[in-house]
C-alpha cells in the first residue's frame, strides 16, 4: 500500500508565495470551516484536472498556484492545503492566547496579574505543546515586568495592605514562579527598608555614617542605587553648605565608593569643577586633611586650575597650593636631582636637548645600562604609539575612527611628526644615520599647484627628494587607506606631476611605497638603503 506523503517533505512556510494563495483560496469559499474536508477532498482535485466549471476567483488562484509550484507539489497540492489549514487553525488560537494575554496585562493599574486558569483550559486544545512553550516565553516576559514593577514600586510594598493585595493575587501562578516571585518581593522590601534608614541618615550629611551603614547591612543592595541616593544629598550640602553648583553627573562621581573612579567628558564639559568637589568634599566630609591628598595633571596650566577654582572661585582656603601639581614636578621633588633637566615646558630649546639626548642614548657604546637604552630607544621608535591609542581605536565608531587616523600624526626619533608609518619610518632610518633632511619642505608651485615633498635631503652639497606613496601603483583593484582624501586615480595623477617635476628641476627622485611595508620594517629599510645607495 502506498504511504501518504507527509507536508514536512514540502519546503512551506507563512511567507511562501503558495501558502499565501492557499488561504486566499480558503477564504474564498463559503461556509469553509463547515465544508473544509468536502472542499479538500473533493473540489479541490476536480479544480485541478479542469477549470471548465470554477468560478474567475478560483481560475485566476488555481492558475497562479499551478505556475509557482513544482510538480512535486503541484501532485500533492491537497496533502499541502490540509497542512496550510491546520497551520492556520493553531495560529487562531494562539493569537486568541495572546490576546488574552496582553489584555490582562494592558488592562492592569499597578502591579501585573493574570488569570492563570483561563490559559490552562486553552492548552487542552491541539497542539497544545507548542503553544505551550510559546506561551511560556510570554509568561516568563510576565515574571521580568512583575519583578521589574516590584523593583519602581518596593517602598509602597511596606503597606501591608499592598503587600497582601499583591501576594493573594499571585495564586493563579504555578507554585515555583509564585515562590520565584515571593523570593524577589521580599529581598526589594529589605532594600526598601535599608534605603529609607540611609536616606535618613544622608538627610543629615552624615556621609561616612550612611557609608559605614551600607557596607555593614548584610542585603545584596545595588551599588547603583545608594550611590544616585547619596549623590542626590551630596549635590544638595554643595549648594547648602559650600555654595557651589554641581549637576547629577558631577555629584554621583563624587559619590563612587570604588577606589578608582574613571570619569570621562568633553572639553568644558565640568572635569576640573568634579575633581576639584571631590577634593573638597574629602576634606569635609571624609576628614582628610589637605596634606593627604593630591591631585596630579599633565601640564602646569590645569594644576593651576584648580589650584585657583578651589582658592578663588570657591573661597577654600584649607587647600594646600602644593597639592595640585604636575607630575614633573611631583618626580622632580621625590628625586631632587642637581642635573640639568632635559625636559622642561618653559624651554624654548626643548626639542633640540631631546633630539640629542636620544641620539647620545643611540650611538653611546658604553652605556651603563644596555637594556634601559633598548627599552627607551624601542618606545621612540614604535609606529603604534601607545596602549591608550590602540583602546581609543576600540572604542570608536568607524567615521569617529576615519577622523582620528586622518588627523593623527607620528613622532619621529628627532622629535619631528610626519603623517603616516611609512613617512615615520623613512625619517627614523635617516636620523639613525646621520642624514640631514626637511619634512615637506616647500620646492616649488604651479598655477597655483604647490609641491611639498616627503623628505628633502642634503647630502655631499646636493639636494634629494624621498616620496612615499600611499598607494600600490600596481594594484589592478586601485584600492587606497579609508582615511584617504583622494581617489587611487587623483592620487596617482598627482603622482606623474610630482615625478614630472622633479625631472624638471634635475632633483634625484627615491621612491618607496606601501608595497615595500608588507614584509615589516626591516625589509623595508633595507630597500630604502639599498635605494640611497645607488645614488
Amino acid at each position: 500500500m502506498k504511504k501518504e506523503k507527509d507536508s514536512k517533505n514540502f519546503n512551506i512556510d507563512e511567507q511562501s508565495e503558495l501558502y499565501k494563495l492557499l488561504v486566499k483560496l480558503f477564504s474564498s469559499w463559503s461556509n469553509w470551516e463547515i465544508y473544509q474536508s468536502l472542499y479538500l477532498k473533493k473540489l479541490l482535485p476536480s479544480l485541478k484536472i479542469s477549470l471548465d466549471k470554477a468560478n474567475d476567483n478560483e481560475k485566476e488562484i488555481i492558475s497562479k498556484i499551478k505556475n509557482i509550484s513544482t510538480k512535486e507539489e503541484w501532485e500533492n497540492l491537497e496533502i499541502i492545503a490540509k497542512y496550510v489549514y491546520k497551520n492556520e487553525k493553531l495560529i487562531e488560537r494562539k493569537n486568541k492566547c495572546f490576546s488574552l494575554f496582553y489584555e490582562t496585562l494592558n488592562n492592569n493599574l499597578f502591579i501585573d496579574c493574570f488569570d492563570y486558569i483561563k490559559f490552562n483550559k486553552l492548552f487542552d486544545e491541539k497542539d497544545k505543546i507548542e503553544l505551550f512553550i510559546e506561551l511560556n516565553k510570554k509568561i516568563d516576559e510576565y515574571v521580568i515586568r512583575v519583578k521589574q514593577n516590584i523593583d519602581k514600586n518596593s517602598e509602597k510594598f511596606l503597606d501591608k495592605e499592598v503587600f497582601d493585595s499583591f501576594i493573594e493575587n499571585l495564586s493563579e501562578l504555578p507554585q515555583k514562579r509564585q515562590q520565584e516571585i515571593k523570593f524577589y518581593l521580599s529581598e526589594q522590601i529589605k532594600h526598601a527598608k535599608t534605603l529609607t534608614c540611609l536616606e535618613n541618615i544622608l538627610s543629615e550629611y552624615n556621609f561616612e555614617e550612611a557609608d559605614s551603614y551600607f557596607f555593614n547591612k548584610p542585603v545584596s543592595l545595588l551599588h547603583e542605587k545608594y550611590e544616585k541616593l547619596k549623590a542626590k544629598y551630596i549635590k544638595k550640602w554643595f549648594e547648602e553648605k559650600q555654595k557651589i553648583q554641581i549637576n547629577n553627573e558631577q555629584s554621583l562621581a563624587i559619590a563612587k565608593n570604588t577606589q578608582n573612579t574613571l570619569i570621562t567628558a568633553r572639553a568644558g564639559s565640568g572635569k576640573t569643577r568634579t575633581i576639584a568637589c571631590r577634593a573638597i568634599f574629602a576634606m569635609e566630609k571624609e576628614n582628610l586633611k589637605p596634606t593627604e591628598i593630591m591631585l596630579l595633571a599633565f601640564n602646569k596650566k590645569a594644576a593651576e586650575e584648580i589650584q585657583q577654582r578651589i582658592a578663588n572661585d570657591f573661597n577654600y582656603t584649607r587647600f594646600n597650593k602644593y597639592t595640585a601639581r604636575t607630575f614633573h614636578s611631583l618626580a622632580w621633588a621625590i628625586v631632587n636631582p642637581k642635573e640639568e633637566p632635559i625636559w622642561d615646558d618653559r624651554d624654548n630649546d626643548v626639542k633640540q636637548k631631546l633630539t640629542s639626548f636620544i641620539q647620545c642614548l643611540y650611538k653611546t657604546k658604553n652605556i651603563w645600562n644596555e637594556e634601559f637604552k633598548n627599552k627607551l630607544y624601542e618606545v621612540y621608535r614604535d609606529d603604534e604609539s601607545n596602549i591608550n591609542q590602540k583602546f581609543i581605536l576600540q572604542n570608536l565608531s568607524d567615521e569617529q575612527r576615519y577622523i582620528f587616523l586622518r588627523n593623527k600624526k607620528r613622532v619621529t626619533l628627532n622629535g619631528g611628526k610626519v603623517d603616516s608609518n611609512g613617512e615615520k619610518w623613512i625619517a627614523d632610518f635617516l636620523f639613525e644615520h646621520d642624514i640631514k633632511y626637511a619634512y615637506s619642505k616647500l620646492l616649488t608651485y604651479s598655477k597655483a599647484k604647490l609641491y611639498r615633498p616627503d623628505f628633502t635631503l642634503y647630502v655631499n652639497n646636493k639636494n634629494y627628494i624621498i616620496e612615499h606613496w600611499g598607494i600600490d601603483e600596481n594594484d589592478m583593484l586601485k584600492q587606497t587607506a579609508k582615511n584617504f582624501r583622494k581617489s587611487w586615480d587623483e592620487y596617482h595623477e598627482e603622482m606623474q606631476w610630482k615625478r614630472k617635476t622633479c625631472k624638471i628641476k634635475g632633483i634625484p627622485l627615491i621612491e618607496t611605497s606601501i608595497k615595500d611595508m608588507e614584509d615589516g620594517r626591516v625589509v623595508f629599510e633595507n630597500k630604502l638603503k639599498e635605494k640611497l645607495e645607488r645614488l
